[in-house]
Parts: structure tokens; C-alpha cells; sequence
């Protein structure tokens, strides 16, 4: 199994996620990710799918599916962190992978997902990927 890494920010779904899809792709490949020779590497991964529903007023869990192209350590969506923008139009959300350097080629199927906040006044999440951008506008009753 990959070394711990700190998933504080993560939602309790998406540490179950990133940790399940770890070690399917362990057992997969039938030998364990090499953590000792130099730190993970983070990118934006492919998507092919993104979703968004309504957990109670503000609150959301986004979704989003696809095929990497590396083995990866963890896959997760995660908030891209603009300070600048005090109120974004709308929230953004990267699809990333970490992976070691020395990742061998091996696509593995995933979907990950994170709980958020939507804040006031934004339309909706924009979920970032290597491979495109979606949309996804909140519908307000």
C-alpha cells in the first residue's frame, strides 16, 4: 500500500475512494508502488464523466469518472485555491492523480469524488480535468 499521505481536506468519501483505488491498482499490477525513491507526483488526469447533486442547502458531493494513464498512488478532486477571487462565479475543482515518477503505463478505471460548499452566489462548479472542462450549473429552487 502507497504511504499515508495527508487527506485532511478530502471528505470522508473521497479518502475511501482514493484509498480503494490505490489498492485495486496494487493488486493489479501485483507488485506495491515504489514510496522511497523520491516524492509523489500530482497532474490533472483525464476525465470522462463529471456530476454534481444536492446533499442539503449549499452542500454537494461532485463527481467525476475516467481512465488514468499511470498507476496512481491516490486520485482525488480538489479545490483549486484561488485567494484572489473572494467570490468565484464558479468553484473550481481539479481532477488529479499523484503518482511516482517511475510509473509504469497501466489505464485503470476510477471515479472519485469530494463533498463542498457551494458559496454564495456562485452558479455552480467547474471541474477541471487534463483532458477538458465542465460545467456544471446548479439549478436553485
Amino acid at each position: 500500500m502507497p504511504k499515508a499521505r495527508d487527506l485532511s481536506h478530502l471528505s470522508r468519501v473521497s479518502k475511501s475512494l482514493a484509498v480503494s483505488v490505490a489498492h485495486a491498482v496494487e493488486q493489479q499490477e501485483g507488485e506495491a508502488m515504489p514510496t522511497d525513491s523520491h516524492p509523489p507526483v500530482r497532474e490533472r488526469i483525464p476525465f470522462s464523466e463529471a456530476r454534481d447533486e444536492g446533499l442539503a442547502d449549499d452542500l454537494y458531493r461532485v463527481h467525476a469518472k475516467g481512465t488514468t494513464e499511470f498507476r496512481m498512488a491516490e486520485i482525488a478532486i480538489e479545490p483549486v485555491d484561488e485567494p484572489s477571487i473572494p467570490e468565484p462565479e464558479w468553484l473550481r475543482l481539479e481532477v488529479v492523480g499523484y503518482h511516482y515518477g517511475d510509473s509504469k503505463p497501466a489505464p485503470t478505471d476510477y471515479e472519485v469524488a469530494i463533498e463542498v460548499t457551494l458559496p454564495p452566489g456562485a452558479k455552480g462548479f467547474e471541474v477541471i480535468g487534463k483532458n477538458r472542462t465542465e460545467r456544471l450549473p446548479v439549478i436553485f429552487d
